[in-house]
């Protein structure tokens, strides 16, 4: 298995502080057209329908990213790193997004499976390093995150892998939960889904690279 979920890790006071600040009407938040940039995979697989999302990007520092917000998801990456024995190196990037209610949504569909790391202009990195991603759930809410079986080329110079997007089974689907941490290989294959119950749906993602290779064998 090359995810790892873990609940009741992060302290409760964290998690409160984490949320409130989150969600708080003065929070800077960019429109995105859909979850992966430009691209519309919705042609490859009959279960993805793209959606817009909102972005709040921490990391690389910006001025939209809160001392106090950036201060505790650093917190955060910290005791999961710590927990999973990770030889941690550096974060790469850091953000959350927001997706809004779509009650009419089709609950078996998902948005565009993609990696969150495979550029060319870091392959050099790639022989040194690993690339570990990391979702915080800051909030309950529904909109599961499902996870391929398929790793992509890290030499891939796109975010996504057509033939490997139309291959790929999805082998876990992870329930968005307040403190939850679900960590993966940056390369595995991912996808977020759209709340139908809830009014929004909020995730932070981090990417930052391990001088080990993780999970390991």
């Amino acid at each position: 298995m090359l995810h790892r979920v873990y609940d009741n890790l992060i302290p409760p006071h964290i998690v409160k502080e984490v949320a409130d600040l989150v969600q708080a009407e003065n929070v800077y938040w960019q429109w995105i057209k859909s979850t992966v940039g430009d691209t519309d995979l919705a042609y490859i697989r009959p279960e993805i329908a793209e959606s817009p999302q909102f972005v709040h990007v921490l990391h690389p520092r910006t001025h939209q990213g809160s001392d106090r917000l950036i201060f505790l998801i650093n917190r955060i990456i910290q005791i999961v790193v710590e927990k999973s024995d990770i030889d941690f190196f550096h974060i790469f990037r850091s953000k959350a997004n927001l997706l809004v209610q779509q009650r009419d949504v089709d609950p078996k569909c998902y948005h565009s499976p993609h990696c969150d790391i495979i550029t060319k202009d870091l392959a050099e990195c790639f022989k040194t390093k690993q690339a570990v991603s990391l979702i915080y759930y800051p909030i309950n809410c529904d909109g599961t995150t499902r996870i391929f079986d398929t790793m992509v080329d890290v030499i891939d110079e796109s975010n996504t892998t057509i033939n490997a997007i139309k291959t790929a089974n999805c082998v876990a689907e992870i329930e968005p939960v307040a403190g939850r941490c679900l960590l993966f290989p940056a390369n595995l294959l991912h996808a977020s889904s759209s709340p139908r119950k809830s009014i929004r749906r909020i995730v932070f993602n981090t990417v930052f690279f391990s001088n080990t290779q993780w999970p390991p064998n």
